[in-house]
């Protein structure tokens, strides 16, 4: 075997080992539970996830009229549920009335809306619960009542768009990671986000997979901030992704991708 064989067959070997690593140490953030099978953000969906081997599921919580927080992804419940009943406005007891599980398939019937300490008991001892703040900080200290009576605060993990969210996020929970979701340049500057994450000492980003470009990984590993992207589906762009070195991706088959992927 000649030299230059060995040199390249030495170098697909480190490639390929390090395609490995990167695979393994990759996060599959199952998006609003199982989505794609089950009725988003519903126990059965979550429930779902975990049986698919997913280590970590994506919820959007809101904070009703009377302090409960719910597991809701828009702010009011006409899209999933079968009336509109805004949720800021509405009693938890009346939220809970609501059939939010047919709208997927009839075999939902009956699925609630969560409360977000239902949710909360489903996570394994090795699972993480991503937790994406729909409303503003008013639901923070109900958050850190749930997250302390869970018993699993290492296993939390707090997201939001809002940047008034996760930096006073962050100074009420600072023992719990969190993440600013974002989706594009239009508020901040690339820059800004930067400072903004640092001078909070938030854990990282949360980004749209669009934002993710080599240059913008490259950027992230030098500045040590974490990244996470949302909503992948496509086994290639999710295999780009990882080896441009994100932490974790988000999806509404965690199982399926976990297959593709080898995770």
């Amino acid at each position: 075997m000649n030299k230059y064989l060995k040199l390249t067959l030495l170098l697909f070997s480190v490639l390929v080992l390090n395609r490995v690593q990167a695979n393994a140490q990759a996060l599959l953030v199952a998006h609003r539970g199982a989505s794609f099978r089950a009725p988003e953000n519903t126990l059965a969906s979550v429930e779902l996830a975990w049986k698919l081997g997913a280590k970590a599921v994506e919820i959007d919580v809101h904070l009703s009229k009377d302090g409960k927080i719910m597991v809701n992804h828009d702010k009011n419940t006409q899209r999933t549920g079968e009336k509109k009943l805004l949720i800021k406005e509405a009693l938890s007891n009346d939220l809970r009335k609501l059939d939010v599980g047919s709208f997927k398939h009839k075999k939902y019937k009956g699925e609630q809306i969560p409360f977000l300490e239902e949710v909360m008991a489903t996570v394994p001892e090795d699972g993480k619960l991503f937790i994406e703040v729909k409303c503003g900080p008013e639901v923070l200290e109900t958050l850190k009542e749930n997250i302390a009576q869970s018993g699993k605060q290492g296993q939390m993990v707090i997201i939001s768009f809002s940047k008034k969210v996760v930096t006073q996020a962050k100074a009420v929970l600072p023992e719990v990671p969190v993440y600013w979701l974002r989706g594009n340049y239009k508020a901040h500057s690339l820059e800004e986000i930067i400072q903004i994450v640092k001078e909070h000492n938030l854990d990282g980003l949360d980004v749209s997979y669009k934002l993710v470009t080599p240059a913008f990984a490259e950027r992230m590993k030098q500045e040590k901030i974490a990244v996470f992207v949302y909503t992948v589906n496509d086994p290639e762009l999710a295999q780009q992704l990882v080896d441009n070195g994100v932490q974790g991706i988000t999806t509404d088959r965690p199982g399926w991708l976990r297959k593709k992927l080898k995770l």
